[in-house]
């Protein structure tokens, strides 16, 4: 019963927005995060629990790769419940960077690529990083080079999405390809929000728009097709 709901797209859609709705209304309602504790990982939670239930490749590189970005996802959700704190602070940018990087290794792949296609597009995104480390800037202190370091890798998860256009359905590559955008975007408003507070953002958005980030990547990478996952030698 459990994974019928998990092998169709639609009950699974109904139950990840009720998962994530839930812990909208406790960031909103209750304010309090010792409940988020339980609420915010079940968005994750379902979405590894998704992606190996319908995970066509039997080959376990495919399935590392994703299923380690989620799980350092879901420590980094962990982590940022306490902000605050600025141990547990570096620690989720850590997490959320070893996230980053198990999706690049996904995403990359052994095709030549385009590359005077891809210049124009990391020209905007270079531009739009280096505006939101202009705002917080003098705030980052010793969160300097961790904030860069994130940011970058963020850049680099999004140039590999945005490749990605050759080697898979239009459907497969744009919801990876906009949940990695949501993702950057969530990410750039929270850093601006941690360190400068000067966005009128109320921050439940941040919470609905990274969880919808999140199944756009993994519904995507799911729609992927076996003769071109040939391509970037995860098939035999």
């Amino acid at each position: 019963m459990l994974k019928s709901i998990y092998l169709n797209k639609i009950k699974f859609t109904v139950v990840f927005v009720t998962v994530l709705f839930i812990d909208v209304c406790i960031k909103i309602y209750l304010n309090n995060n010792n409940y988020r504790f339980f609420s915010k990982p079940l968005i994750l939670i379902s979405l590894i629990a998704y992606y190996y239930i319908n995970m066509k490749h039997k080959r376990k590189k495919v399935e590392r790769n994703v299923v380690f970005a989620l799980f350092f996802f879901l420590l980094g959700d962990f982590m940022i419940l306490n902000y605050l704190n600025k141990v547990f602070l570096v620690l989720s940018m850590l997490f959320f960077a070893v996230g980053k990087l198990f999706f690049c290794l996904k995403f990359k792949s052994k095709e030549d690529f385009e590359f005077s296609r891809l210049f124009p597009f990391s020209i905007i995104v270079y531009l739009g990083i280096t505006f939101v480390i202009s705002l917080i800037y003098k705030n980052l202190k010793a969160f300097l080079i961790p904030g860069l370091i994130t940011l970058f890798i963020s850049l680099l998860m999004l140039n590999l999405a945005y490749l990605r256009k050759a080697q898979f359905s239009k459907f497969s590559y744009f919801y990876v390809l906009f949940g990695c955008l949501l993702f950057v975007l969530v990410e750039s408003i929270n850093a601006v929000n941690t360190f400068n507070k000067i966005l009128p953002f109320p921050s439940f958005f941040n919470t609905i728009f990274y969880g919808i980030s999140m199944y756009l990547i993994i519904l995507g990478i799911t729609e992927e097709d076996d003769d071109v996952l040939k391509s970037y030698g995860e098939l035999n």
